[in-house]
Formats: structure tokens, sequence, C-alpha cells
């Protein structure tokens, strides 16, 4: 979780577009373009840290994976079974999570008295999740 935090954290940059956005609303032309460059700078530097930080822990990952197989080889057509059937789960998981709260938003957004108030707030609580 602490490494997939710091991926996240350096991959995503929606947080920083919405404050330069917000810096052009609020302040002149030469401000915003000096701002913009900081951004940009800042923007960089996230991403090559994220990119270096990935390829080492592939390359650490890939060590320890091909370690363990050359160790234990009669365990590696488990291992690859394993690892299919774990993929395949990570690729279909996330369809289910994200269908349920959008088809209650779907249906709370639809009723046009306003009755269903109660799905889209647990459809909220749902993408939380």
């Amino acid at each position: 979780m602490v490494i997939s935090g710091i991926l996240s954290n350096l991959s995503l940059t929606q947080i920083n577009v919405i404050n330069i956005k917000n810096f052009s609303i609020e302040r002149g032309t030469d401000e915003y373009i000096n701002e913009f460059n900081k951004f940009i700078k800042r923007i960089k530097i996230k991403f090559t840290i994220f990119f270096v930080l990935n390829f080492f822990l592939l390359f650490v990952f890939w060590y320890y994976l091909s370690s363990f197989c050359a160790v234990y080889k009669n365990t590696q057509v488990y291992l690859i079974i394993d690892v299919s059937i774990s993929f395949g789960i990570s690729l279909i998981y996330p369809f289910f999570i994200n269908l349920f709260p959008g088809l209650f938003r779907i249906i709370s957004l639809k009723d046009k008295n306003g009755n269903h108030k109660c799905l889209f707030y647990f459809s909220k609580m749902l993408q939380l999740l």
C-alpha cells in the first residue's frame, strides 16, 4: 500500500492542474506564465521520479521472481497458473466495483421527483469503498 500510494502520488496530477487553473483565474498573465513554467517543471520532476522508481521496482521484482523460480523449479507451473488467475481477477473485479455505484447513481438521477436521494448518497458511499 505504501508503494502504491507513492506511485499514485507521483503519477496523478489532477490537483496540480486544478491549482494552476484556479491561479490563472485569480492573477494576471505574467504571474500565470511564471506559475505555469513552475508547474511544468514540477510535473517533469514527478514523472521522472515515477519512471525511475517504477523501473527500479520492476527490476527488483523480476530479480526476486527469477531467484524464486531458480530455487524452486517444480513450482514454476503452479506459479504461472496462479499469476494468470490473479491477473484475470484483477482485470475483472474493478469492472464490478465501478458498475454498482454507477447503476445506483443512474437510477437516482433519472428520478424526476427526487425521491431517490438516498440511492445517490449510497452510490457516493460505495464509490469511496
